[in-house]
């Protein structure tokens, strides 16, 4: 029972973190993508005019989606410290 446990619960763990950096990863790609054609388009190669609007986006989606972010790691650890417990006083 204990492999089986394990195994479930780095999946979930691996599941609750590409939920949690989709969105980011997403959108910080996206932004990256479009402001190094517009660097190519107009010859300015400045490396704040790429970093600002990644840290800006970064924002926006904690602002957005941090609540479900928050609401997502607060039931994985619910689900964590419940099945830890029950594998600690009732395994054989």
């Amino acid at each position: 029972m204990q492999s089986i446990f394990i195994e479930t619960l780095f999946y979930e763990s691996f599941k609750v973190l590409f939920f949690l950096s989709l969105p980011i990863f997403s959108s910080v790609f996206l932004i990256s993508l479009i402001m190094n054609v517009l660097q190519i388009i107009t010859s300015i190669h400045e490396q704040t005019l790429s970093v600002i609007p990644k840290i800006i986006t970064v924002f926006l989606v904690f602002t957005f989606f941090g609540t479900w972010m928050v609401n997502l790691i607060t039931h994985y650890m619910d689900y964590v410290f419940r099945h830890v417990a029950f594998a600690i006083f009732y395994s054989y």
